[in-house]
């Protein structure tokens, strides 16, 4: 069973069938299309980089004060 989903996986047979199902949903009113957005940042801390010193002494310094970009100033 497994080789047998595995090749049906690399053929890309699952990829048709969930099409095919998809576009028949969709078809019959049963799918709602939906858009998500993620802002999340990821930040890496100064000694997780792989810069020299002298690279990293040349960069502002600078993070952007108290507030993060989400956040509002009140």
């Amino acid at each position: 069973m497994w080789k047998r989903h595995t090749r049906s996986s690399k053929d890309g047979t699952w990829d048709q069938i969930l099409s095919a199902l998809l576009v028949t949903a969709d078809d019959a009113g049963h799918v709602e299309w939906q858009i998500s957005l993620d802002s999340t940042v990821s930040r890496v801390h100064q000694h997780g980089s792989n810069m020299t010193r002298e690279v990293a002494l040349m960069l502002p310094s600078h993070t952007g004060g108290p507030l993060e970009l989400q956040q509002t100033a009140s």
